[in-house]
């Protein structure tokens, strides 16, 4: 099974470019263009890796780095 990788961008070109390369590197990705339900998702899921955005409607990238780093269950996901 392949990894999957939480990108919280809101761009949409930027998302599909990232979302390209990640996929050609063999990463499942899920994109989201707000942080609001990234780590509600995560428990759920864990990925392998957040990438984030630090200017992002709702939750900002940095929010939800903290908000991350906070659950025990997903303070450990780079």
């Amino acid at each position: 099974m392949k990894p999957t990788i939480y990108v919280v961008e809101d761009d949409p070109d930027i998302s599909r470019l990232v979302r390209h390369h990640l996929e050609a590197a063999s990463y499942n990705v899920r994109l989201y263009s707000t942080g609001n339900l990234v780590v509600t998702d995560a428990e759920r899921q864990r990925p392998a890796l957040f990438l984030l955005d630090i200017m992002v409607p709702g939750k900002d990238g940095l929010e939800l780095c903290r908000q991350i780093r906070q659950s025990a269950s997903l303070a450990a996901v780079p």
